[in-house]
């Protein structure tokens, strides 16, 4: 195959370009997990991480991030502050288009949710 025969057209460095600029910038979900390590549950102290009540991360091929969670309990009245923290969190990615968070109440959340750490610094008893 000689040179000429190679050389692809505008339209095709075009599309090839754009597609290696969305494989720069891809969100991952552990990209968004480590940044939501820095949300902190109010009362506890501890990242929701942590604590268990991240349920799924999901993001989109628009860049929307979709966090399902819950809180230790359906009359938590912390739901509005979480929700503007893990916005604020995720802020420093820079290609996050928007950020859904929705609230589940099932499974219920319960203290083995927690990762070791989390028990550990409530002292809480490690089975």
């Amino acid at each position: 195959m000689s040179f000429s025969q190679s050389r692809r057209s505008p339209e095709q460095e075009k599309d090839i370009c754009s597609a290696n600029k969305d494989s720069m910038t891809k969100i991952t979900k552990k990209m968004v997990e480590e940044e939501l390590k820095n949300v902190l549950d109010p009362e506890l102290h501890v990242s929701i991480i942590d604590l268990g009540l991240v349920y799924g991360i999901d993001v989109g091929k628009d860049n929307v991030v979709t966090i399902t969670m819950t809180l230790t309990t359906p009359a938590c009245p912390l739901g509005p502050q979480l929700m503007q923290d893990i916005r604020a969190a995720l802020e420093v990615i820079d290609e996050v288009k928007d950020v859904k968070i929705e609230f589940v109440w099932e499974p219920v959340w319960s203290v083995a949710m927690m990762s070791d750490e989390a028990k550990d610094q409530l002292n809480i008893e490690v089975d």
